[in-house]
């Protein structure tokens, strides 16, 4: 490894260590809510499943924040809430200071949300409030009753939290939603302190939970996310506002979609993210991410529309370690530039992951247009197809493979110049046991017609079963190869 790697590696190593610190560090909310509690049937609710509650909610909601706080009790039944006017906006009911929802049991206690509601109607609104708690309820959308249910008015949420803080949300569901199950943001004053554990969601059209504009320190915890989310799981979509500061973490997710993190703008990207522990039946997807570790996940793909990790355009500072990943029919990870010189992933670390995959016609970790890569300490096993590729349709530099094995590929590591320079490559100790003899085990040619593209390729101490191949003209300072 060269000395700016393993300097950035260090650097990137420490500041991991720190996030990772501090938000698993004891963050719960302070909730002080005074140990006064009333029934909301002492306000009129029925929760017999026909009466509108709206109302009813509301009034015991502001009567408890007309005395400093306290606890609105939901006895077991279904409650029906609609669009309401307050403030000037329009949602079905507004939480306020210091306020916990508490149901009497989470499968049996339901806020349900009335039929053939329009669109930004959600079911409780969480605005520029502090010290707000949800548990033990249910939030079920209809969405089968609303309008054009296959594809319904994506504003149809759950729980809405814009610019509010110390809001705690457990042991509660979040289905059939039109959009998404939680949506938390604060483009301007940044919702802070937010945990969601222990929850279950399904059936939501949009998101499970979705992190707009404008969070910091974001919990999402010992959930479940079900087969029936169109979406994805949990969403990341920042445009503007701070956006860092989140732990994804003991979550099982069988959402078929994706878990996206980062933001649209590449000045306002998702930062400061520990995706730990989980898993995951979807692919992660990251846009424009920074300061990411994603660590001791178990995901296992098989035909998915996406790699099971993909870092798409200016990510910087990746840390992948510790997963083990199974993929079927798409490449396990995908590192790919977008438009523009500076929108490339760079500083991206693969350390010490187990992945499997099968599929002739994929590729383990796809690279195309990247900066400051390290591939290390990794047990990769393929199925008679292409390990380490990078392919430089965009420019290449930096990168490190080193003390990896690999089993069963038909091309452990392959490095594919087209338009732009692949420069500073080091292959290093890596264990290579190819599918046969015959096959070539580290590839190192030309994809068009112009030379001169490949410059200080280094390939030292590497145990092969296979050959070195190359159609480069062997210059000293294009390619030294020591096996």
């Amino acid at each position: 490894m060269k000395l700016n790697n393993i300097y950035t590696f260090f650097i990137i190593s420490f500041f991991f260590i720190n996030c990772a610190a501090n938000l698993s560090s004891n963050t719960t909310n302070s909730f002080n809510q005074k140990s006064n509690k009333y029934n909301v049937k002492d306000f009129g609710a029925k929760g017999d499943g026909i009466k509108d509650d709206s109302f009813a909610i509301q009034k015991c909601f502001n009567y408890i924040n007309s005395i400093g706080g306290g606890v609105a009790f939901f006895p077991k039944g279904t409650y029906i809430i609609s669009r309401t006017e307050q403030n000037g906006k329009a949602w079905c009911l507004f939480a306020t200071n210091n306020l916990k929802i508490e149901g009497e049991n989470k499968d049996s206690t339901i806020i349900k949300l009335a039929s053939k509601q329009r669109n930004y109607t959600r079911m409780l609104y969480v605005e520029e409030v502090n010290n707000v708690k949800i548990e033990n309820i249910t939030f079920d959308g209809s969405r089968i009753l609303q309008n054009n249910p296959t594809k319904p008015s994506e504003h149809l949420g759950g729980v809405y939290i814009n610019s509010s803080s110390n809001v705690i949300i457990k042991k509660s569901n979040f289905i059939n939603t039109g959009g998404d199950g939680i949506g938390i943001r604060g483009p301007n004053l940044p919702s802070k302190n937010i945990v969601v554990d222990s929850c279950f969601f399904d059936g939501n059209f949009r998101s499970g939970v979705a992190l707009g504009s404008g969070f910091d320190t974001v919990k999402i915890t010992n959930n479940f996310f079900g087969k029936n989310i169109d979406d994805s799981s949990i969403d990341t979509e920042p445009s503007s506002g701070i956006c860092e500061n989140v732990l994804i973490e003991n979550n099982i997710i069988k959402t078929k979609s994706l878990v996206t993190i980062g933001g649209p703008k590449i000045n306002n990207t998702g930062k400061k993210f520990i995706i730990r522990n989980n898993k995951l039946s979807s692919s992660l997807f990251l846009v424009r991410a920074q300061n990411v570790i994603i660590e001791n996940n178990e995901i296992t793909l098989e035909n998915p529309k996406r790699p099971a990790i993909t870092c798409l355009g200016k990510n910087d500072s990746i840390y992948i370690k510790n997963n083990t990943i199974s993929v079927k029919n798409k490449d396990a990870i995908q590192l790919t530039q977008a438009r523009g010189e500076n929108n490339r992933p760079e500083n991206i670390f693969i350390t010490n992951n187990t992945i499997a995959l099968k599929g002739e016609k994929v590729k383990l970790i796809n690279s195309r247009g990247v900066k400051n890569v390290v591939i290390n300490d990794n047990t990769f096993k393929g199925d008679n197809n292409i390990g380490v590729y990078f392919f430089s349709n965009y420019k290449i530099n930096e990168i490190t493979v080193n003390n990896n094995f690999f089993s069963n590929f038909k091309t452990s590591i392959k490095l594919q110049p087209l338009k732009n320079k692949i420069s500073n490559v080091n292959i290093i100790d890596n264990k290579i046991t190819s599918v046969n003899n015959s096959e070539k085990s580290i590839d190192i040619e030309y994809a068009g017609s112009k030379n001169n593209l490949i410059e200080n390729i280094y390939i030292k101490s590497n145990k092969l079963n296979g050959k070195v191949y190359s159609n480069v003209t062997k210059r000293k300072d294009q390619l030294i190869k020591s096996n």
